[in-house]
């Protein structure tokens, strides 16, 4: 299953911060790009169907936080 979340943040430099962060630190198996406000980044990853805790979107909650953004629902 295929997840996507989108991080708001105040500034662009902050959203652009995060977004290399999740670009050149290994994060892989993510696909990150900003969305045309250029205030959120979006993030989209492959999950596997399990019943357990999905530590990937944890991860980008706290580092969206960390950065002064919040999780945000974007129409595409």
């Amino acid at each position: 299953m295929q997840q996507q979340l989108a991080y708001l943040f105040p500034t662009t430099q902050q959203a652009s911060r995060v977004y290399h962060i999740l670009k050149n630190d290994g994060v892989g198996f993510m696909s990150v790009r900003f969305h045309p406000d250029n205030y959120t980044v979006l993030a989209t990853y492959r999950i596997e169907q399990t019943e357990g805790f999905d530590k990937t979107s944890s991860m980008l909650d706290e580092l969206a936080e960390l950065h002064g953004g919040s999780e945000v629902s974007v129409v595409s």
